[in-house]
């Protein structure tokens, strides 16, 4: 039992490996991509990083042992997905009514922190000054899509939310892996609570396919959404911390969505009792 609890802190430690120190990374690319473009240098982070999040995963099965069959054993139902899939919409339309409740005031008082950490994430769309590199943008789109959302659903919802909830429960699993979650994303708000509805639906569906199904659709969103940006104002144009501060009647949408559609789900009684009731699949 000590051994399942501690080897969640495998994927932790590669997760944050993830986002700040990647060994050998740097070296590599000074020898052998000199002379590459620079968003190959940004996939090589990308795709690095997720192969020790990989890595980690697996020997966390192994060290568990964690059997990856347990994680699959609910059905995927058309009604089940649809439920997900409604929930993930929620989640989208929260996370960019919490963003801009967190940023924009932040971004009078500290604007120069606003910049950089939100507003200017990596690229991903790919544009190399003449044309959109197809093979760099279709690894940017599995990048963006398909590695976190297979990955990050293992880590997270299989072997962090599974060893934790066997030694704190299941709701206080799911703070610590959603708040660990939400710490290398540009939106911490949004991610975490993203990550809270990624628990629930395995919890609720036991079968981690629903939530990575979600997870993918989720990012799929967000790359639409910078092709579309892309497609109206060009692949040169700098959204600026003006530009973001003269949008915030679009969080204060958001917020006015989210809070009207959360009030609606919680009122009932039924639900409540429900939520209070969740327990991690055994």
């Amino acid at each position: 039992m000590d051994n399942i609890k501690s080897v969640a802190w495998l994927p932790v430690v590669a997760w944050f490996m993830l986002g700040f120190y990647l060994p050998g990374i740097e070296q590599f690319l000074l020898k052998v991509g000199a002379e590459w473009s620079w968003y190959w240098w940004d996939l090589s982070y990308f795709y690095y990083g997720y192969f020790i999040l990989f890595i980690a995963i697996l020997i966390a099965s192994e060290r568990g042992p964690i059997a990856w069959t347990s994680l699959f054993q609910g059905k995927m139902t058309s009604k089940n997905l649809k439920f997900g899939i409604i929930l993930t919409i929620f989640c989208f339309v929260f996370s960019i009514g919490t963003a801009y409740l967190l940023f924009y005031p932040l971004s009078f008082a500290a604007p120069a922190f606003v910049s950089y950490w939100y507003l200017s994430p990596s690229e991903i769309i790919y544009y190399d000054g003449d044309t959109y590199p197809l093979i760099a943008n279709l690894l940017s789109l599995i990048a963006l899509v398909v590695l976190p959302s297979i990955l990050e659903e293992f880590a997270f919802r299989g072997v962090m939310l599974k060893c934790w909830s066997k030694k704190w429960g299941f709701w206080k699993a799911t703070l610590v892996s959603s708040s660990i979650f939400a710490i290398l994303h540009p939106d911490p708000i949004g991610a975490f609570g993203f990550g809270v509805a990624m628990c629930y639906l395995y919890a609720r569906f036991n079968t981690l396919l629903i939530p990575i199904i979600c997870h993918a659709l989720n990012n799929f969103f967000v790359w639409v959404w910078e092709l579309v940006d892309t497609g109206i104002y060009g692949p040169e144009d700098i959204y600026t911390l003006l530009d973001f501060q003269n949008s915030w009647f679009l969080g204060l949408i958001a917020l006015v969505i989210s809070i009207a559609w959360a009030k609606r789900y919680w009122s009932s009684e039924s639900v409540r009792q429900h939520l209070k009731s969740m327990r991690y699949p055994t």
